[in-house]
């Protein structure tokens, strides 16, 4: 087979096998790669050139796309004027292959949904958080540690107005107690969870061919396409004989310090020429 192909290229041949799988492979030299050897092999991966054409391809980058994606495999596309006249690769927003198309009509690569769609979702379980309560600063002279003593169940109805039970130590049915002058509470660091997150960002985008080189892209693209509201962490500080403290266990606001953002939707167009 491989003297069957010398017409291809003179300067250079060569036959590479992996078990059961051949390749024969006749070429002209490859520019400053001494003698033209192909398959390459760099490390781990294997480069494998078509025969009948001549690139300027930055390999390095190539090579360093392949290794960040770990990908099994890596194709180097280039667009053509008359996509009908090849075959086509349609792929996603992070450049995984969809699929080949073997020479599409002209109406199919002239209206095809390229990268078409994309969707990102965000779940959370929850943020963590601990209860403090006021006036600890009395209790001990090293801060940062003003968790109080756990005797009850913390556990609240989880509503805005009463996220965990909040009931102000010293009061019937509070779930903590203040520690003793000069020692630390027993309740754990951060044992307690505020609401959940969950958020879908999502996008749309269509290619236009309108001749030649020129393309036209039209995107749209929505932030929380749902529109749901993420809340924050309660209020923690629970409240001590003599210093109330009425907002409790209370959610007073959205995550991410009140920027989450709300539904936003925006629109675009872009012409290469």
């Amino acid at each position: 087979m491989n003297a069957a192909i010398v017409h291809r290229g003179p300067d250079d041949s060569g036959i590479f096998t992996d078990g059961p799988c051949g390749l024969a492979f006749r070429r002209l030299s490859i520019i400053d790669l001494s003698g033209g050897h192909q398959p390459m092999t760099v490390g781990p991966a294997t480069i494998v050139f078509n025969g009948d054409v001549l690139t300027d391809v930055d390999l390095p980058a190539v090579l360093r796309r392949h290794r960040e994606a770990r990908a099994s495999a890596t194709l180097v596309l280039a667009p053509v004027p008359n996509p009908a006249a090849y075959g086509l690769v349609e792929f996603d927003q992070g450049g995984r292959i969809r699929r080949f198309l073997e020479k599409p009509t002209h109406a199919v690569a002239d209206d095809l949904w390229r990268n078409g769609a994309l969707w990102n979702t965000f779940i959370s379980s929850g943020l963590p958080f601990q209860v403090r309560y006021r006036d600890a600063g009395a209790d001990r002279d090293t801060g940062g540690n003003d968790r109080p003593n756990l005797i009850g169940d913390p556990d609240g109805p989880k509503t805005e107005e009463q996220w965990f039970n909040a009931t102000a130590i010293g009061s019937s049915g509070s779930a903590f107690e203040r520690p003793a002058r000069g020692t630390f509470g027993t309740m754990e660091r951060n044992a307690l969870r505020g609401p959940g997150y969950w958020r879908v960002d999502a996008s749309l985008f269509k290619h236009f061919n309108l001749g030649g080189v020129r393309r036209l892209e039209a995107r749209i693209e929505a932030v929380n396409l749902f529109n749901n509201v993420n809340l924050a962490n309660p209020d923690s500080e629970v409240g001590v004989p003599g210093n109330p403290n009425t907002n409790a266990g209370r959610i007073n606001g959205t995550a991410a310090g009140g920027s989450d953002p709300m539904r936003n939707f925006q629109f675009g167009i872009k012409i290469q020429f």
